[in-house]
């Protein structure tokens, strides 16, 4: 649902820049098929822009080095098995906005198909006294309703059609002949999908104010009535109910400004010229989409899902498995969402597995009632490397939670994060999942799954959680080392100022190749291919181990390019 607000958002700011460029340039003109295309026009564009851009993107694409570019890696952390998890029991802003546009759309869409039963309520009440030439005309018992056309049918009250019959039918013949239904339900769908746009409402306005111009230009040009008899009638008939969803009522619009519009001249083929002034409007609509700030907010938009607090158990028994990250959680007073150098347990990610497997003691009633899930932890851990403030931000089952604090309490010997080298307060989060074997028998601590002889896996199998985790020769810090000197910032995220981390995954397999980077979380196209590029580069890694055995392990590298604030580089 998120790609869908995200997309919802994107369309809606170029629709909202090509629209006020024609109400600027072309709505006073009297050119109403010129119009209807360029506001159809506005319309394909706007939808297509998106997925357009992305397509050409991918296409064309290409990476040159800056040879006087400067970079900085603000932090690193490396997650190994089974990626980090949105933790938190707080519902997010995000997910707040997702809720909010799911129930405009839902009301907009009620709303509408409220419309259409309420005309096709009238039609079916009311007595047809013509059908055929492509429409049918139907007279209604309400005289509060205005003409108007819906589809193929035209619906009048009997005072209406004994006296005006001729004008109001040429006029609603005008709709039905040049299909202007299509253009009410193109605009309904716009409006549903961006509720929250004042110009996808007034786009809809502006389609029908064009549908009244060609209807009155029509009956004006039959000669079938006087032009003044013709003002009489639509100044009598400026009142009655409307139906602003998907009908043509020959109310609608402003009276004055289709009145004046019968006494306009043409516009000129040179005046028509400005229409062009809609390309570069496209330019800048996409343009204002790639702004880092707005490009930013669509991409955590396009990632975002409806998580909510649950308890998550596996589909699929087998061992206890665990897994572990250090993403920082929100700073809240002196504790920092990141370090310049991230705390470190004693000995290592590997070590701190190992400690949490020993430890783990599954909760025999938790056993009895068959309770599994992910227990999400944050924590700090202060400047003098101690663990406090623990608190359960996604939780399994009271039993596990309880668990698992308990063992995170016992955790102690962080060597501290520092920043500018000294020693600081850093958030940690950790996820330990609680997984019972397929016989109930026997849960087990360990962080590998065990199969069985039945549901042996291949030898190639990538697993989620490990005994040993993959190293990289020298450390996580040979490895920062390795991909600075490597990092060749791309130009055009240079010239765009484009910053942002980019979450790689990669396998590290039995022979120490990183394999199959993928992009977890994308910033730009420049800076993901630049990821994956350089990540493509690692060789050399100790395999990490599953039962004792080297085994295919899964990587997760956050990796943060952040630009100098160095105007003369």
């Amino acid at each position: 649902m998120g790609q869908l607000l995200a997309y919802s958002l994107y369309s809606s700011i170029v629709l909202s820049l090509l629209y006020l460029t024609y109400k600027w340039i072309m709505a006073p003109e009297k050119q109403m098929r010129l119009n209807r295309t360029a506001l159809w026009s506005i319309y394909l564009a706007s939808l297509a822009a998106m997925p357009a851009a992305k397509i050409i993107e991918r296409t064309w694409h290409t990476i040159a080095a800056q040879p006087n570019g400067r970079l900085t890696i603000e932090y690193m952390t490396a997650v190994f098995g089974e990626p980090a998890a949105d933790a938190g029991n707080l519902i997010s802003a995000t997910t707040i906005a997702i809720i909010i546009y799911i129930i405009g759309v839902l009301a907009v869409t009620a709303h509408t198909l409220w419309c259409i039963m309420k005309i096709h309520s009238i039609v079916r009440d009311s007595e047809t006294v013509e059908n055929g030439n492509g429409y049918r005309v139907v007279i209604t018992r309400r005289n509060d309703i205005s003409p108007f056309s819906y589809m193929h049918t035209i619906v009048m009250n009997r005072d209406d059609y004994d006296n005006y019959a001729p004008m109001i039918l040429l006029h609603e013949r005008s709709h039905i002949n040049r299909h202007h239904c299509i253009d009410l339900l193109a605009s309904q769908i716009v409006c549903i999908l961006q509720w929250y746009n004042p110009a996808s409402w007034l786009m809809r306005e502006e389609f029908r104010t064009i549908h009244e111009y060609q209807a009155d230009d029509t009956v004006i040009r039959s000669g079938t009535a006087n032009i003044k008899d013709y003002q009489m009638l639509l100044i009598k008939k400026a009142v009655g109910t409307r139906f602003a969803a998907m009908a043509n009522s020959l109310n609608h619009s402003k009276l004055k400004k289709r009145i004046t519009m019968m006494y306009n001249s043409k516009t000129s083929r040179r005046r028509r010229m400005r229409s062009l002034a809609l390309v570069p409007a496209l330019a800048i609509g996409i343009a204002v989409t790639n702004l880092p700030a707005v490009a930013s907010l669509l991409q955590e938009t396009s990632e975002a899902s409806l998580n909510f607090p649950a308890h998550e158990v596996s589909e699929n028994p087998a061992a206890a498995q665990l897994s572990v990250t250090s993403t920082p959680a929100p700073q809240t007073d002196k504790v920092h969402h990141a370090a310049e150098v991230q705390p470190q347990y004693p000995g290592g990610q590997e070590a701190m597995l190992k400690f949490i497997a020993n430890e783990m003691v599954y909760p025999a009633d938790a056993i009895k009632n068959n309770q599994e899930g992910r227990v999400v932890l944050q924590f700090v851990v202060g400047a003098d490397g101690k663990v406090r403030d623990i608190s359960v931000m996604r939780s399994a089952s009271p039993l596990l939670d309880a668990e698992a604090i308990r063992i995170v309490s016992q955790l102690s010997g962080f060597t501290a994060g520092t920043i500018d080298g000294k020693p600081v307060s850093v958030y940690y989060t950790l996820p330990i999942q609680f997984k019972l074997e397929k016989d109930n028998a026997k849960p087990k601590a360990a962080t590998a799954t065990k199969n069985d002889k039945k549901d042996k896996a291949p030898r190639r199998q990538v697993v989620e959680a490990v005994d040993e985790a993959p190293q990289y020769p020298g450390g996580q810090m040979a490895m920062m080392d390795f991909l600075i000197k490597n990092m060749k910032y791309p130009e055009k995220a240079m010239k765009d100022g484009t910053e942002g981390r980019v979450v790689v995954q990669f396998t590290v397999d039995t022979k120490g190749n990183a394999i199959n980077p993928q992009v977890m979380r994308s910033v730009s196209p420049e800076l993901d291919t630049e990821a994956i590029r350089i990540v493509s580069l690692l060789e050399g890694f100790t395999p990490g181990k599953v039962n004792g055995q080297p085994a295919s392990i899964n990587y997760t590298l956050p990796i943060s390019f952040k630009l100098e604030k160095d105007t003369e580089e």
